[in-house]
C-alpha cells in the first residue's frame, strides 16, 4: 500500500510544479470592453450616411437647375394669318358598297375516317383527302371532328361533324 501512497504523492507534487518542458498555461479569457461599439462599424455607417447625403445633394442640384432654366423666347413672325379658301365643289359621286360575295352552300360532312398519315372525309357523298377539290372548295385540313375548306374566293371555314 505504501507504493500507491508514494505514487499519489509524486503525482500531486508534479501537478503543483506544472508540467516540465510543456507550453506555458493560457491566460484567462478577457471579456470585451464595456460601453464602446466596434470602431469598424462606426466607420461603415458613417460612410453610408455621407454617400446618401452626397447623392441627395446632387439630385436636388439637378432638379434646381431644371426648375430655374430660362424658357426659350417665343418666336414672333410677321406673316399674315392663313385664311382657308372655300370653293363650291360638287359633291363626290355616290358609290354603292360592293355586294356581299355569295358563296354556294358549304358541303355537308357525312363522316370522317381519321388517320394521322392519310385522313379522309366524306363530303356530299364523295370521299376526299387533304388537298382534294370538291367543286369550288379545297380541303385544307381534316381533324377528328372537323374539316377545313377553302373556297376559291378566299373564304375559309371549318365545318364540324354532327353540327
Amino acid at each position: 500500500m505504501s507504493m500507491i501512497n508514494d505514487a499519489l504523492k509524486r503525482a500531486q507534487e508534479s501537478q503543483a510544479t506544472g508540467p516540465a518542458g510543456g507550453p506555458p498555461p493560457l491566460p484567462p479569457v478577457m471579456p470585451p470592453p464595456k460601453g464602446g461599439a466596434n470602431p469598424a462599424w462606426i466607420i461603415i455607417i458613417a460612410l453610408i450616411v455621407i454617400s446618401g447625403a452626397v447623392v441627395a445633394f446632387l439630385l436636388t442640384q439637378r432638379l434646381v437647375k431644371k426648375a430655374t432654366a430660362p424658357a426659350p423666347p417665343p418666336r414672333i413672325t410677321n406673316t399674315p394669318p392663313v385664311v382657308p379658301v372655300v370653293t363650291n365643289l360638287p359633291p363626290p359621286p355616290k358609290t354603292n358598297p360592293p355586294a356581299p360575295v355569295e358563296v354556294e352552300p358549304w358541303p355537308k360532312i357525312q363522316g370522317i375516317l381519321y388517320d394521322s398519315v392519310h385522313p379522309t372525309a366524306i363530303l356530299n357523298k364523295k370521299t376526299v383527302g387533304i388537298g382534294d377539290r370538291l367543286g369550288n372548295f379545297k380541303v385544307t385540313a381534316i381533324s377528328h371532328d372537323s374539316v377545313t375548306l377553302l373556297h376559291t374566293n378566299g373564304i375559309s371555314r371549318e365545318i364540324f361533324f354532327g353540327k
